[in-house]
Protein backbone atom coordinates (compact mmCIF):
# COMPACT_ATOMS: atom_id res chain seq x y z
CA UNK A 1 0.00 0.00 0.00
CA UNK A 2 2.29 2.41 1.07
CA UNK A 3 4.98 2.01 -2.26
CA UNK A 4 1.49 2.48 -4.37
CA UNK A 5 1.31 5.75 -2.50
CA UNK A 6 4.64 6.45 -3.07
CA UNK A 7 4.55 5.89 -6.56
CA UNK A 8 1.32 8.07 -7.22
CA UNK A 9 2.89 10.62 -5.22
CA UNK A 10 6.09 10.55 -7.50
CA UNK A 11 4.29 10.87 -10.45
CA UNK A 12 2.25 13.66 -9.48
CA UNK A 13 5.66 15.70 -8.12
CA UNK A 14 6.57 14.78 -12.11
CA UNK A 15 3.44 16.08 -13.91
CA UNK A 16 3.57 18.84 -11.57
CA UNK A 17 7.16 19.47 -12.75
CA UNK A 18 6.44 19.29 -15.80
CA UNK A 19 3.56 21.65 -16.05
CA UNK A 20 5.60 24.37 -14.81
CA UNK A 21 8.30 24.41 -18.02
CA UNK A 22 7.14 27.05 -20.55
CA UNK A 23 5.99 25.36 -23.48
CA UNK A 24 9.13 26.25 -25.48
CA UNK A 25 11.53 24.66 -23.40
CA UNK A 26 13.16 21.50 -24.96
CA UNK A 27 12.26 22.96 -28.70
CA UNK A 28 14.61 23.86 -31.34
CA UNK A 29 14.60 25.95 -34.34
CA UNK A 30 16.15 24.04 -37.23
CA UNK A 31 16.54 25.15 -40.67
CA UNK A 32 17.54 23.20 -44.08
CA UNK A 33 19.27 24.36 -46.74
CA UNK A 34 18.55 22.76 -49.98
CA UNK A 35 20.81 23.03 -53.54
CA UNK A 36 18.96 22.42 -56.89
CA UNK A 37 21.42 20.30 -59.15
CA UNK A 38 21.58 20.50 -62.92
CA UNK A 39 19.30 18.02 -63.18
CA UNK A 40 16.81 19.61 -60.64
CA UNK A 41 17.40 17.01 -58.00
CA UNK A 42 17.21 18.58 -54.56
CA UNK A 43 20.58 17.77 -52.15
CA UNK A 44 20.72 18.54 -48.21
CA UNK A 45 23.61 20.57 -48.12
CA UNK A 46 22.86 22.24 -44.86
CA UNK A 47 21.25 22.46 -41.57
CA UNK A 48 21.05 25.34 -38.95
CA UNK A 49 19.58 24.61 -35.37
CA UNK A 50 18.98 27.37 -33.05
CA UNK A 51 18.09 26.90 -29.53
CA UNK A 52 15.79 29.49 -28.25
CA UNK A 53 16.95 29.43 -24.86
CA UNK A 54 20.52 30.53 -25.70
CA UNK A 55 19.18 33.98 -27.25
CA UNK A 56 18.28 37.63 -25.89
CA UNK A 57 15.00 38.94 -25.77
CA UNK A 58 14.90 42.11 -28.15
CA UNK A 59 11.56 43.72 -28.06
CA UNK A 60 8.32 41.88 -26.16
CA UNK A 61 8.57 38.57 -27.27
CA UNK A 62 10.64 38.84 -30.16
CA UNK A 63 14.08 37.37 -29.52
CA UNK A 64 17.41 37.19 -31.49
CA UNK A 65 20.16 34.82 -31.15
CA UNK A 66 23.68 35.54 -32.06
CA UNK A 67 25.23 31.88 -32.13
CA UNK A 68 23.82 28.28 -32.57
CA UNK A 69 23.44 24.65 -31.09
CA UNK A 70 24.67 23.07 -34.51
CA UNK A 71 25.35 24.71 -38.34
CA UNK A 72 26.87 22.37 -40.88
CA UNK A 73 27.41 22.52 -44.29
CA UNK A 74 28.08 18.78 -46.21
CA UNK A 75 28.35 17.37 -42.74
CA UNK A 76 31.18 19.56 -42.00
CA UNK A 77 30.69 21.95 -38.23
CA UNK A 78 31.03 25.49 -39.52
CA UNK A 79 33.62 27.35 -37.64
CA UNK A 80 32.65 29.25 -34.24
CA UNK A 81 32.53 32.28 -33.78
CA UNK A 82 30.47 33.79 -36.62
CA UNK A 83 30.68 37.43 -35.85
CA UNK A 84 27.61 37.87 -38.60
CA UNK A 85 24.87 35.48 -37.66
CA UNK A 86 21.82 36.63 -36.40
CA UNK A 87 18.63 34.96 -36.21
CA UNK A 88 15.37 36.20 -35.06
CA UNK A 89 12.06 34.70 -33.69
CA UNK A 90 8.82 35.38 -31.78
CA UNK A 91 9.15 33.52 -28.92
CA UNK A 92 5.41 33.05 -28.57
CA UNK A 93 5.24 31.53 -31.88
CA UNK A 94 8.54 29.36 -32.37
CA UNK A 95 6.81 27.39 -34.41
CA UNK A 96 6.43 30.57 -36.95
CA UNK A 97 10.61 29.80 -37.45
CA UNK A 98 12.70 32.49 -38.21
CA UNK A 99 11.56 35.93 -38.78
CA UNK A 100 15.38 37.33 -39.59
CA UNK A 101 18.36 35.30 -40.40
CA UNK A 102 21.47 36.69 -41.48
CA UNK A 103 24.94 34.95 -41.72
CA UNK A 104 28.37 34.76 -43.20
CA UNK A 105 30.31 31.62 -42.31
CA UNK A 106 32.70 29.16 -43.20
CA UNK A 107 32.98 25.69 -42.64
CA UNK A 108 35.51 24.09 -40.24
CA UNK A 109 38.02 23.08 -43.33
CA UNK A 110 37.34 26.49 -44.98
CA UNK A 111 36.10 24.42 -48.33
CA UNK A 112 33.13 26.69 -48.20
CA UNK A 113 31.85 30.23 -48.01
CA UNK A 114 28.53 30.48 -47.42
CA UNK A 115 26.43 33.48 -47.00
CA UNK A 116 22.62 34.77 -46.59
CA UNK A 117 19.80 36.91 -45.58
CA UNK A 118 16.22 36.11 -44.86
CA UNK A 119 13.65 38.92 -43.84
CA UNK A 120 10.35 37.85 -43.90
CA UNK A 121 8.84 41.24 -43.20
CA UNK A 122 10.68 42.86 -46.58
CA UNK A 123 9.69 39.83 -47.99
CA UNK A 124 13.80 39.21 -49.05
CA UNK A 125 15.91 35.89 -49.58
CA UNK A 126 19.22 35.46 -51.43
CA UNK A 127 21.69 33.08 -49.94
CA UNK A 128 24.82 32.14 -52.10
CA UNK A 129 27.49 28.77 -51.21
CA UNK A 130 31.09 29.27 -52.66
CA UNK A 131 34.19 27.30 -53.01
CA UNK A 132 36.62 28.65 -51.36
CA UNK A 133 39.09 27.53 -52.82
CA UNK A 134 38.50 29.35 -55.71
CA UNK A 135 38.71 33.06 -56.48
CA UNK A 136 35.84 34.75 -55.28
CA UNK A 137 34.90 36.33 -58.94
CA UNK A 138 35.40 32.58 -60.80
CA UNK A 139 32.33 31.53 -62.02
CA UNK A 140 33.25 27.94 -61.17
CA UNK A 141 33.49 28.80 -57.31
CA UNK A 142 29.44 28.96 -57.46
CA UNK A 143 28.34 25.90 -56.41
CA UNK A 144 24.40 27.00 -55.22
CA UNK A 145 22.97 30.73 -55.58
CA UNK A 146 19.99 32.08 -54.73
CA UNK A 147 18.04 30.89 -58.18
CA UNK A 148 19.35 27.31 -57.29
CA UNK A 149 19.32 27.01 -53.57
CA UNK A 150 16.02 25.97 -51.90
CA UNK A 151 15.01 27.17 -48.13
CA UNK A 152 11.73 26.22 -46.94
CA UNK A 153 10.28 27.99 -43.95
CA UNK A 154 12.35 27.01 -40.82
CA UNK A 155 10.29 24.83 -38.53
CA UNK A 156 10.23 24.63 -34.54
CA UNK A 157 11.16 21.12 -33.77
CA UNK A 158 11.13 18.69 -30.25
CA UNK A 159 15.13 18.44 -28.84
CA UNK A 160 16.13 14.95 -28.22
CA UNK A 161 16.07 15.46 -24.37
CA UNK A 162 12.27 15.94 -25.06
CA UNK A 163 11.86 12.67 -27.04
CA UNK A 164 14.18 11.22 -24.53
CA UNK A 165 11.67 12.38 -21.23
CA UNK A 166 8.91 11.22 -22.87
CA UNK A 167 9.76 7.91 -23.77
CA UNK A 168 10.98 7.18 -20.20
CA UNK A 169 7.27 8.29 -19.25
CA UNK A 170 5.90 5.65 -21.44
CA UNK A 171 8.15 3.29 -20.11
CA UNK A 172 6.81 3.23 -16.49
CA UNK A 173 3.32 3.86 -17.46
CA UNK A 174 4.11 0.30 -19.16
CA UNK A 175 5.56 -1.00 -16.04
CA UNK A 176 3.29 -0.26 -13.66
CA UNK A 177 0.60 -1.89 -16.07
CA UNK A 178 2.70 -5.03 -16.00
CA UNK A 179 2.92 -4.93 -12.71
CA UNK A 180 -0.66 -4.56 -11.78
CA UNK A 181 -1.26 -7.47 -13.87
Amino acid sequence: MFKKMLMTMFGLAIAAASALTPAHAGLVIKQDFWGKNADNSLVLFGQLVVDPTQAVQWSGSIYKAYGWSSFKLFGTDVAKPAPLFEAEFDMDNLYAGFSFLSFDVSDSNNQYNFFGINDVALDLTFFDLRDATKAFDDPASVIFTDDTLVTPGSTAVSAPASAALLMLGFAGLMLRRRQAV
